[in-house]
């Protein structure tokens, strides 16, 4: 009889611990199981992001499938003479003159918000396009880079002259004020009255011009493409380090500069890279 009660508490105590003995196996081995599976997701993660988007080194300016590929082969990552020799390469390639016509300026300088305008460069007025050939009240096409220094005639057909990246729509009356003076920081001087008597914002004296600040940026980069498309002297429209100054300061607008830009490519076949990237300035002459 006392075996048998032996042997029934021996019984008793392997199965009450037999009991409770699965349920820490359980916890134990679950802990490691997602520890595990977090490392696994995080490592693959950071994997996969590193394959996705690779760190370059390659400056956007060459990396990028811009502007339709008009800058692919060409190397806008050279600064000072290599550079400009690049952009001179560029410009240079597919450019074909047309002449000296109206509807170049009419489709650059168009109105954003009425097609049958042209905004004017200094006066920044809106004016009809078929006003160009209405005398002293009206609008003419504007060198920035003056016809008198270039050494050429408008009319002779395709050259410097009739280069469509220098020509802008003007106010005839602040064209003629302009005239070939170099632009300037004009600190004494009288502001400019445009042929509709209305007092713009450019000042000016017998030898200097300073634009509106919406013009500044736009006579800057037009002076740094004709400088090294046609071999120009670089303080030929003024002191080169005051146009770098107005270029960084004034940078294109896109329905202004980058839609002329377009426009006069569609023209004669050649686009002014100082519009694209502003910085190509600094990296040839700063």
């Amino acid at each position: 009889m006392k075996n048998r009660k032996l042997l029934s508490l021996i019984l008793f105590l392997l199965l009450t611990g037999c009991a409770s003995k699965p349920t820490v196996s359980s916890e134990e081995s679950s802990t490691p199981l997602v520890t595990s599976i977090s490392e696994d997701i995080s490592s693959t993660s950071t994997e996969d992001v590193t394959s996705e988007n690779p760190t370059s080194s390659e400056d956007p300016i060459t990396s990028e499938p811009a502007f339709g590929g008009y800058y692919e082969g060409y190397d806008l990552n050279k600064t000072g003479t290599d550079l400009k020799n690049e952009i001179k390469r560029r410009i240079d390639t597919g450019f074909s003159g047309i002449g000296y016509s109206w509807w170049p300026v009419e489709n650059a300088d168009e109105d954003p918000n009425n097609s049958s305008n042209v905004i004017q460069i200094y006066s920044r007025i809106t004016i009809a396009k078929n006003k160009h050939a209405s005398g002293s009240i009206g609008w003419n096409r504007e060198h920035v880079v003056p016809q008198s220094k270039l050494g050429c005639s408008a009319g002779g057909g395709a050259n410097a002259c009739s280069d469509y990246h220098n020509l802008w729509a003007a106010d005839n009356k602040l064209n003629s004020i302009r005239g070939n003076s170099t632009f300037q920081v004009v600190t004494n001087g009288n502001y400019a009255v445009d042929s509709l008597g209305v007092r713009s914002d450019c000042k000016y004296t017998s030898s200097a011009f300073e634009p509106c600040d919406a013009a500044k940026g736009e006579v800057a980069r037009v002076t740094f493409y004709m400088i090294i498309k046609y071999n120009l002297n670089v303080n030929i429209n003024g002191n080169l380090s005051l146009l770098l100054e107005w270029n960084n300061q004034f940078p294109p607008l896109e329905d202004r500069e980058a839609k002329r830009n377009n426009a006069i490519q569609n023209a004669q076949g050649n686009r002014n890279p100082f519009i694209d990237y502003p910085e190509l300035a600094d990296a040839i002459w700063a």
